[in-house]
């Protein structure tokens, strides 16, 4: 339900950004992503730390090659109870999630978009002429 990511985040008290698609740059406690819109991205700067959640195409899984998969074979999964870590009961499970699913949708797609042609100037002007026509601008 993409709630969990940001949950997280809100409890730990840190900033976080969802869908990211590409990170651009990390440089001196910062990071710049590209985050994924229903009509494209936008570009987001983040002080660290910040909790990130990712779309898929952000990375391309590599294949295990045939030693890969023999030492996957031989691998054991290691198990954590609540008890492992110390978890409150109160906070696991059904019971204990701060959200409950009531109902699964798709939502409506509205594609009642209207694309500008010309060159730079004429699409300006063009929209704002538009924005004028709907009252967003005077």
């Amino acid at each position: 339900t993409a709630q969990v990511g940001p949950e997280v985040a809100e409890m730990m008290g840190i900033p976080h950004v969802a869908y990211i698609r590409r990170i651009e740059a990390v440089a001196d406690g910062a990071i710049r992503v590209q985050r994924l819109m229903d009509d494209g991205y936008d570009v987001v700067d983040a002080k660290m730390p910040v909790l990130m959640t990712v779309v898929r195409e952000l990375n391309e899984p590599r294949l295990p090659g045939i030693k890969g998969k023999m030492r996957a074979k031989k691998y054991e999964v290691t198990k954590w109870t609540a008890a492992d870590i110390d978890a409150e009961a109160e906070f696991l499970g059904l019971p204990g999630s701060p959200t409950q699913v009531s109902r699964i949708f798709a939502p409506e797609v509205k594609a009642d978009r209207e694309m500008i042609e010309g060159e730079p100037a004429e699409q300006a002007a063009k929209l704002a002429d538009k924005l004028k026509e709907l009252k967003c601008l005077s």
